[in-house]
């Protein structure tokens, strides 16, 4: 029997200052763990690290406290995936919007 398949799942992370965390998702196809297509986050006080097939891991480059940020993670659909090559791929998987690295942003007052 086929596992259970998981094309979205949220992560809430807590990032001390100066420090890396790391949490397992659940995106896969049929059980089988994949590196999930696109990846959102709340804070970009953050800078993502790395996204595997079982993990994210961020990391908080500043020195002032530690960062709240959630994530969310897709994994398109079988229809959805009509990509223009063959590979049916998207490139950089996943995509994440705003980009990986930090952004230090002034609030528009």
């Amino acid at each position: 029997m086929a596992g259970l398949t998981v094309y979205y799942d949220v992560l809430v992370f807590v990032v001390p200052a100066g420090q890396t965390v790391s949490l397992p998702h659940n995106i896969n196809e049929n059980g089988l763990p994949v590196v999930p297509d696109m990846l959102y986050r709340d804070s970009m006080s953050t800078t993502v690290d790395s996204v595997t097939s079982t993990h994210v891991t961020l990391t908080n480059p500043t020195s002032s406290g530690a960062v709240n940020c959630t994530v969310m993670l897709q994994q398109f659909l079988s229809v959805e995936r009509g990509f223009k090559d063959a590979a049916q791929t998207i490139a950089p998987r996943p995509f994440i919007v705003g980009g990986a690295q930090a952004c230090y942003c002034q609030p528009i007052t």
